[in-house]
């Protein structure tokens, strides 16, 4: 699965039953295994790094001087389950150390 959906802001959902939302499904990624969750963040982590290139190239820091340059769409990455796989734990601290700046966002359930 690509991460690179061609909208300004996508929305990538892991854990959630009863899905409904008014966001038009096109923009919507809604992925159902931790296999496929692990493909996923893998494939965000080397669009952050793609991105961090493209900011050394352009001399810029941050999502929206980017996008002055080439439109890079937003994602926010919910996850409503409790994650125990070591290298998806791995690639959740890249995201949220790197992610915010590359546009990013990740929202994790806290345990109950």
């Amino acid at each position: 699965m690509s991460v690179k959906k061609q909208c300004n802001h996508n929305v990538i959902l892991f854990g959630i039953d009863n899905y409904t939302s008014n966001v038009p499904d096109e923009n919507v990624i809604v992925i159902a295994s931790k296999q496929e969750l692990e493909e996923v963040l893998e494939d965000i982590c080397l669009e952050i790094d793609k991105r961090f290139r493209l900011f050394a190239k352009y001399k810029i820091t941050n999502i929206d001087e980017l996008n002055v340059f080439e439109k890079r769409p937003y994602y926010t990455i919910i996850i409503d389950e409790s994650i125990d796989n070591s290298e998806i734990k791995d690639s959740l601290n890249y995201i949220l150390n790197l992610g915010r700046s590359t546009g990013f966002f990740l929202i994790l359930k806290g345990n109950e």
